[in-house]
């Protein structure tokens, strides 16, 4: 694998993730488990701004405290 590449962490292969996972979930390369930054992982999406009442915390979308 060459290390700049995407790729899939959970299998024994390497193959391409689709921008702009960083990884993905193995036989999906559009399931993402980690993003290229700037953007923040909501679900197993990669979104440039979290949803509603979320916010980015290292690299994940996550709830403002008090908020549903």
């Amino acid at each position: 694998c060459s290390s700049s590449a995407a790729v899939l962490i959970e299998s024994g292969t390497c193959s391409s993730c689709l921008p702009p996972c960083q990884t993905c979930v193995a036989g999906s390369s559009s399931l993402c488990t980690r993003c290229i930054a700037p953007n923040a992982l909501s679900g197993n999406q990669c979104v440039g701004n979290c949803p509603t009442n979320q916010f980015a915390k290292d690299g994940v979308c996550v709830c403002i405290p008090g908020t549903y």
